[in-house]
């Protein structure tokens, strides 16, 4: 259980530092309004103060930064996927365990 802990709050904190390092400059916060209108500043201070991924979910809105996205079948989960470098870096390709076992059936046919 504690290391679901552990794992749980390392995740916020990543969020918090990846909402840093998009909002931020220099020290410098941009502004931007989110879900109740909060500063990016007071928005980081919520995020680092939250105790579960899902309260994150509810302080930005959305999902989109405690999720990963299967890039093949659009699915949004908590959940580890494979993750390609496009192109040096001008992308990322993320695939779930289901749409890479598929592929691999489809490899493994011919």
């Amino acid at each position: 259980m504690t290391d679901t802990i552990d794992q749980e709050r390392a995740k916020i904190v990543e969020v918090a530092e990846r909402w840093k390092r998009q909002y931020s400059t220099n020290g410098h916060w941009r502004e931007l309004l989110v879900a109740s209108a909060r500063s990016t500043v007071e928005t980081h201070a919520k995020i680092l103060a939250c105790k579960t991924l899902d309260q994150v979910d509810l302080i930005i809105g959305n999902k989109s930064w405690t999720h990963n996205r299967c890039s093949s079948c659009s699915t949004q989960t908590r959940k580890k996927m494979a993750n390609f470098d496009v192109n040096d870096g001008e992308y990322d390709y993320s695939i779930c365990a289901a749409c890479l076992r598929a592929a691999l059936d489809e490899l493994s046919e011919e």
